[in-house]
């Protein structure tokens, strides 16, 4: 079924992320960038649904990516000069191109993404590079809460949490991810206590 085919490439993307972190910068550099730029397009896509378009938009979103690859250099410092740096030409170049202030949104969804996409895909990759037990460590948790938690709400996932946010999310769910999680550490931490 589909659901089963979004399971799969979800699991070969964790694969995929966890084998590139392990053979270093240069491998990490292609995901950091693909991933920076797919969320990048999707707000300002979205931003642009609601409130109209938005001056210099592939400009912004190549910004937005670039930034995301000063974490390859191993150092928060260079990660955060980085998005400083696009930030700054992601607010400023679209008035210089079209010699007006552009739209609110259009600067405010730039700076927003610069926090929310730019930075923490940033810092991942900054772990990967600078220390890839834990960057390894990191992901297996995050897939092991994900896939246990829509697991454990199939089997006993009856008491939705927010319904009007997020209707599929229950209690069930969430506690048996979060033990599930909790148990996977525990295990790693034992057996691979480098990391």
């Amino acid at each position: 079924t589909g659901f089963d085919l979004v399971e799969a490439l979800c699991l070969g993307f964790f694969t995929a992320l966890i084998c590139l972190g392990a053979t270093g910068t240069w491998g990490m550099a292609g995901m950091v960038a693909f991933l920076a730029f797919r969320a990048w397009f999707e707000l300002l896509r979205a931003i642009e649904g609601k409130f109209g378009a938005i001056a210099c938009k592939p400009l912004i979103v190549a910004l937005g990516a670039a930034a995301t690859l000063g974490g390859l250099a191993g150092r928060v410092e260079g990660l955060f000069l980085a998005i400083g740096a696009a930030t700054w030409l992601a607010l400023a170049l679209p008035m210089l191109l079209t010699r007006r202030p552009p739209p609110l949104h259009g600067a405010l969804g730039a700076a927003f993404g610069m926090a929310f996409i730019s930075a923490p895909l940033g810092l991942l990759a900054t772990l990967g590079v600078s220390a890839f037990g834990p960057y390894a460590f990191f992901l297996l948790l995050l897939v092991t809460l994900d896939g246990f938690s829509e697991g454990f709400g199939r089997l006993a996932g009856k008491m939705p949490i927010w319904p009007h946010i997020s209707p599929a999310k229950t209690l069930g769910g969430t506690i048996g991810g979060l033990l599930s999680c909790l148990a996977l550490g525990s295990a790693i931490r034992f057996l691979v206590p480098s990391w």
